[in-house]
């Protein structure tokens, strides 16, 4: 199971979501209820959708923003071994111009 490409796959979808709810949040909204009696069904639509659910979607895309901000921190692009790989050529640079300083003589002929 590649985990990596789960990762990305959830984090998509999550930022799927949370976008389609941000999108809509001053869209009409439609409240209905069963009750009574006879268990009737009634609904409502209203000009825009309450608070506390407006407050529910913020909050999801908070919540997204930073399970998503996470998981790109911790995604294995690569970087750490190419920084790896640079810097293990650095240091063979350094060692090489190091001996052949010292190889050198210190007076050149003219």
């Amino acid at each position: 199971m590649d985990l990596a490409a789960g990762r990305v796959r959830l984090a998509e979808k999550m930022l799927a979501a949370s976008e389609a709810m941000l999108d809509g949040i001053d869209d009409e909204y439609l409240v209905y209820n069963f009750g009574g009696k006879d268990n009737d069904y009634n609904e409502h639509l209203l000009a825009t959708a309450p608070v506390e659910v407006k407050r529910n979607i913020i909050t999801t895309a908070g919540i997204t923003f930073d399970k998503l901000t996470r998981i790109v921190e911790k995604s294995d692009t690569g970087l750490e071994q190419a920084v790896g790989v640079l810097d293990t050529i650095a240091d063979g640079f350094r060692t090489a111009a190091e001996k052949y300083r010292s190889e050198s003589p210190t007076d050149a002929p003219e």
